[in-house]
């Protein structure tokens, strides 16, 4: 059995051909023509049907991860912040018309905690929380006893909404937060490399910390909401091995109840850019969990 499987993005958009295994067999890239913010939402689906359509006859599922609120089972996107002319378009709909069977939508957090699941610690642990720390926001995902967590209303792991400092943490806790600031310190753009050679300058490090207790404060009010025995931490600047995770960890400890931090284990995404392309697939693959 194989399925392709799409992950949306906001500037691109990768595909994979994956099997049973969880192996990718092919793999590409592309715009998603997302990059003016107001995309005529049909035509960019047009461009993904092209991209992929000779795969159509050749897979037993398709599996989509997408930014927002989507209801997984009608394939409807309910609300999406980023791009909101993406609202109320039926994604199930779209492909069904183009001649797909067994077509599976997820948000893109919750397709990654599920890859997570798919591998230990994760796999063995009965309340996981995730959260994606991105360029542009946050992003969460929850297993419950053992299942995606959803919510009432499909607005479970919505956690960039939390408020941090008068602010929402998706806005304060962003890598574009941090990296805004940083700009302003140098007067030009820093690249990743360029921070991490400078971590320790003063001038640098004073803001890196502010905003790593910014994180600190948004994982630790999802800590004490959904009492995991596990935390996992993603996005691609978390991701750089650069990055110290033990930093962040550090700062939860200081501000958090110490008999409950002594229970916790934090860790790194272990399926990094590939989470959500895994995930999706696990929809079709895996369908107990979800």
């Amino acid at each position: 059995m194989k399925v392709i499987s799409i992950n949306l993005g906001s500037l691109i958009t990768r595909w994979v051909i994956i099997n049973e295994k969880y192996e990718i067999l092919e793999s590409g890239v592309f715009n998603t023509h997302f990059h003016n913010f107001n995309p005529d939402v049909t035509l960019m689906w047009e461009n993904i049907y092209n991209k992929i359509s000779n795969y159509k006859n050749d897979v037993d599922s398709i599996c989509i991860s997408t930014p927002g609120i989507v209801d997984h089972k009608s394939g409807e996107i309910i609300v999406n912040d980023t791009f909101k002319n993406y609202e109320h378009f039926n994604i199930k709909s779209f492909l069904r018309e183009k001649g797909f069977k067994n077509i599976f939508v997820e948000n893109d957090a919750n397709c990654a905690i599920l890859s997570e699941h798919l591998l230990e610690p994760v796999k063995s642990a009965n309340d996981v929380a995730m959260i994606i720390i991105r360029r542009f926001g946050i992003g969460g995902g929850y297993i419950v006893n053992n299942h995606l967590h959803r919510g009432a209303h499909l607005w479970g792991g919505e956690v960039g909404r939390i408020f941090i400092k008068g602010e929402q943490w998706e806005f304060s806790g962003s890598i574009n937060a941090l990296f805004k600031q940083l700009n302003r310190i140098k007067g030009s753009k820093l690249s990743y490399d360029d921070f991490f050679d400078n971590i320790h300058d003063p001038k640098y490090r004073v803001i890196f910390e502010e905003w790593l207790l910014t994180v600190a404060l948004g994982v630790i009010n999802v800590i004490y909401i959904i009492d995991p025995e596990l935390i996992v931490i993603g996005g691609k600047f978390i991701q750089n091995e650069r990055f110290d995770l033990n930093l962040l960890i550090e700062k939860i400890k200081e501000n958090i109840e110490p008999s409950l931090f002594s229970k916790l284990k934090i860790i790194k995404s272990k399926h990094g850019a590939n989470s959500s392309l895994i995930g999706a697939a696990s929809l079709y693959f895996n369908p107990l969990i979800n």
